[in-house]
């Protein structure tokens, strides 16, 4: 690269070594959600609240209120109510080099879908920190 360009995201890649390091995190991460997609759809809660750290957080507009949840116990309140109603379909599944992965997700609520991304940051020890879900009404089909 030159120019601007390399001024402003620099020139240098990741050392192969280093790739390998992020990427057993990356891999971690990309698990860690695929199984929370399992949890719901199994409808496991305990699942679901495992992968959280103790004062991990969900920020999430399910019912059109962006609900801004912190702790285990509260955690387990909102995922006992919205796992009853819902499914999902994981549609894909990133990692991004840092603590942090995505996923693009199609929930079904009823004959209801809402196409989502997910972001779920995580702590050293590999736990989700904040869980942050973005959608919007233009994200949904109602069904008939």
């Amino acid at each position: 690269m030159t120019g601007k360009t390399a001024e402003r995201v620099g020139s240098e890649t990741i050392a192969t070594a280093e790739w390998n390091l992020v990427e057993r995190a990356n891999a971690h991460q990309r698990d860690a959600l695929r199984r929370y997609v399992d949890a719901v759809n199994r409808k496991d809660v305990d699942a679901i609240v495992a992968l959280f750290a103790p004062d991990g957080a969900v920020e999430d507009p399910y019912g059109g209120t962006r609900h801004n949840i912190r702790g285990c116990d509260d955690i387990r309140a909102f995922y006992t109510f919205v796992v009853a109603k819902l499914q999902i379909e994981l549609l894909m599944v990133t990692g991004s080099g840092g603590n942090a992965a995505a996923m693009a997700i199609r929930g079904h609520v009823g004959d209801d879908t809402v196409d989502n991304i997910s972001v779920a940051q995580f702590d050293d020890a590999g736990l989700i920190s904040k869980y942050t879900t973005f959608w919007g009404p233009g994200d949904r089909e109602a069904g008939s």
